[in-house]
């Protein structure tokens, strides 16, 4: 997935979107921000998908 950048609502939280087009929020460092990074989702939510990074 491509890291679009960070979180509106929570600035330790970083997004991107799945191949589906949903939002994926998880937890990151700001340098992954332009970069493909390989993320396990852990929930589903109404508007937006929680997961957590492979390898940050």
């Amino acid at each position: 997935m491509l890291v679009e950048g960070k979180s509106k609502t929570n600035e330790n939280m970083l997004t991107g979107r799945s191949e589906f087009n949903k939002v994926v929020v998880f937890e990151g460092k700001k340098e992954l921000i332009g970069k493909m990074v390989k993320i396990k989702i852990i929930s589903e939510h109404m508007w937006y998908l929680k997961g957590e990074c492979d390898k940050i």
